[in-house]
């Protein structure tokens, strides 16, 4: 008997699960309506109409897909934003840069073409470099030509 109910189950089961094969059919009637059902017509002539296909995937994996994709695109507007980013900040150091080169250049001529040049101090007052200072002077000025002149 256990057994005879189990197959029983199984078979119902399986009936159960198996996909419904319900057709519909279209087709227009003798004033001109067209009519949708799931029985043929009386007359015979009618269109089967095939069901919509299923979905792919399900919608969590399609939801997980796509915030996956959207992640991905974050990241790459973000790191493309970094780029920009660093490029204008690459273009602000150059031209940092060439203004330095400029001045360690013109201060380089202005202490070795005119050696009894005076500078200007921090107190407001000038002071003429004695022959060391302005050696010194000349060295420091060579040192950021080498640095920002490149």
């Amino acid at each position: 008997m256990k057994r005879f109910s189990m197959v029983t189950m199984s078979i119902m089961l399986l009936i159960w699960l198996l996909p419904t094969t319900a057709k519909t059919y279209r087709w227009v009637d003798e004033n001109g309506v067209t009519i949708y059902s799931q029985s043929p017509p009386p007359s015979g002539e009618a269109t089967v109409i095939k069901p919509p296909p299923k979905p792919a995937a399900a919608p969590d994996e399609i939801m997980k897909d796509l915030k996956r994709r959207q992640a991905a695109m974050d990241e790459a507007n973000k790191k493309k934003s970094e780029t920009a980013a660093e490029k204008e900040l690459k273009a602000k150091n150059e031209e940092t840069k060439k203004k330095n080169c400029a001045i360690a250049r013109k201060n380089l001529e202005l202490v070795k073409d005119h050696p009894r040049s005076r500078i200007k101090q921090e107190d407001g007052s000038y002071k003429t470099l004695s022959p060391e200072e302005r050696q010194a002077e000349i060295d420091k000025n060579t040192k950021y030509i080498e640095k920002y002149c490149n």
